[in-house]
């Protein structure tokens, strides 16, 4: 049945599905060669019956220019690429739309081989199970790793390509997370921190503390960060809307106010002040009125990328007095200069995976 040509564009759109149709071609020889077993076999009727005269009839009538004509009904099974071709395009839509403007890395979780006819025979639970154990494992992951709780979308997906029954789920993660610290670890991964970063923190806290946290990566906690005035205000989560707009009311603040740096951050910022920088890079014991302090530095500097490490120092003392976009540009234009250091290739192909070994070159 063909309906007839309508004269607006208004109602359902023509759908036309390959799979549907390489099943009316090809179905007796799947059936003989994969022997599907009664709920499949149902499936696949319910697919070849869909938009045909075996499922009847209904009159399509459009309310905006009064067109209207029979049409086949459609199966609804929620396998028919017919059917849910359009609720699949919605649902992607909406899923675009609560995307996080960041990178973000695939992850796939999978039930071992022996354990699938039991998931088979229990999938809501199994389901539910996997899609909770996934999800924990990642945030489990990134709050010890990244003290952060990271965005997530995930998928089921229950067969392989060639219909054999293997659920696994799809993870789409965003590539860091809300938490409740900042931090540098660039020089952990061959690489200097870049857009800006480094000049706005050294102006904020100075060269040598910012030198010290861009050197060791060590994270800055919510409280540090409020102490130093790096951050506006610490709220729960359930008071943050109102903070916000507190803070609006305010106007925009001073970032490059002068601050006052706490006595207790003073000697970290000594570990990389005046002849100390230059020991730190080469490896040399520094000169500290707490050793251990000082040797725990040295020790996690000396895991860095020396060459990362140095022109990091060296931009945060040329772009200390210059405004922050003039700074910023001082960074992009060492970006090539580092990125093509075999020190950035062993750290960015080693995260997540292992340690990194830096040779400085």
């Amino acid at each position: 049945m063909t309906a007839p040509a309508r004269p607006c564009r208004v109602g359902l759109e023509e759908s036309t599905s390959s799979v549907t149709e390489a099943l009316r071609r090809h179905m007796d020889r799947y059936v003989g060669r994969f022997e599907p077993d009664p709920a499949r076999m149902r499936v696949l009727r319910q697919l070849l019956a869909c938009r045909t005269a075996a499922l009847g009839t209904h009159l399509c009538v459009c309310e905006a220019c009064g067109w209207s004509a029979p049409v086949y009904n459609p199966c609804r099974n929620r396998h028919c690429p017919q059917c849910q071709g359009r609720a699949t395009a919605l649902w992607l839509e909406a899923r675009q739309q609560r995307m996080l403007p960041v990178p973000h890395f695939q992850v796939v979780f999978t039930l071992p081989a022996p354990l699938r006819p039991v998931a088979f025979a229990n999938q809501k639970l199994a389901y539910g199970l996997l899609f909770q154990t996934a999800a924990s494992v990642v945030q489990n992951l990134a709050a010890q790793r990244l003290d952060a709780r990271l965005g997530i979308t995930a998928v089921l997906h229950t067969w392989t390509t060639e219909l054999s029954y293997h659920p696994h789920v799809h993870l789409l993660v965003t590539a860091g997370g809300l938490g409740s610290s900042l931090g540098f670890p660039e020089t952990g991964i061959g690489i200097f921190p870049g857009l800006g970063g480094m000049p706005r923190l050294a102006r904020q806290v100075g060269p040598d503390l910012a030198a010290y946290y861009v050197l060791t990566g060590r994270p800055i906690g919510a409280g540090d960060a409020s102490d130093l005035g790096l951050v506006a205000a610490l709220v729960p989560p359930g008071e943050l809307d109102g903070a916000i707009r507190a803070l609006a009311s305010l106007g925009a603040p001073d970032k490059n106010r002068a601050r006052v740096i706490p006595e207790r951050f003073h000697p970290l910022a000594a570990l990389c002040a005046g002849d100390n920088l230059p020991r730190l890079l080469a490896g040399e014991s520094l000169q500290h009125e707490d050793q251990a302090l000082a040797a725990k530095t040295l020790k996690t500097v000396g895991f860095k990328a020396p060459i990362a490490c140095r022109i990091a120092c060296e931009l945060i003392h040329a772009g200390k007095d210059l405004p922050v976009r003039q700074a910023a540009e001082l960074e992009l234009g060492r970006l090539t200069e580092i990125f093509s250091t075999a020190d950035a290739l062993e750290g960015l192909s080693s995260v997540g995976r292992r340690r990194p070994k830096f040779e400085g070159v």
